[in-house]
């Protein structure tokens, strides 16, 4: 709810004032918090994320419906269960590369939003307008 503190009280609460912060003193803040960067994503490889979209809770209930489907056939011929069973697994699969695509999208673009962040940053420190690297910036900064 920080968006709706008023200036003086957003100040107040980050310890600073406009102009007031130190070069010291962000250098220290800089020690206890650590550079202001976003984490680089770390996960799994893209065929664990694509062989996870087929082994989800969802799907595995239609896997389990594919093969009864399929055991139904067997049991039974000629009732168009393979048939069914054969048009959930076509479910599965579409499902899954639609899935599996849109979640490499979204990562693409955040990789693109990431790389668009500037490198430096204008900061007013011991009342001086300065460049920063944009990792020195720290809480109490007061952005231009």
């Amino acid at each position: 709810m920080a968006y709706r503190l008023t200036e003086r009280d957003v100040l107040k609460a980050l310890e600073t004032s406009v102009g007031k912060l130190s070069n010291e003193a962000a250098r220290l803040r800089l020690t206890r918090y650590g550079p202001n960067r976003l984490p680089e994503p770390t996960g799994p490889s893209l065929f664990s994320k694509l062989i996870r979209q087929f082994s989800h809770f969802l799907a595995i209930l239609l896997w389990i419906a594919a093969g009864l489907a399929f055991l139904a056939h067997f049991l039974k011929p000629g009732e168009g269960m393979a048939a069914l069973g054969c048009a959930i697994v076509a479910v599965v699969v579409i499902n899954a590369i639609f899935s599996f695509a849109q979640e490499y999208k979204a990562e693409r673009a955040a990789q693109a939003l990431r790389s668009l962040l500037p490198p430096t940053a204008w900061v007013i420190r011991d009342g001086v307008t300065q460049q920063v690297p944009r990792q020195e910036v720290v809480p109490g900064d007061v952005l231009l």
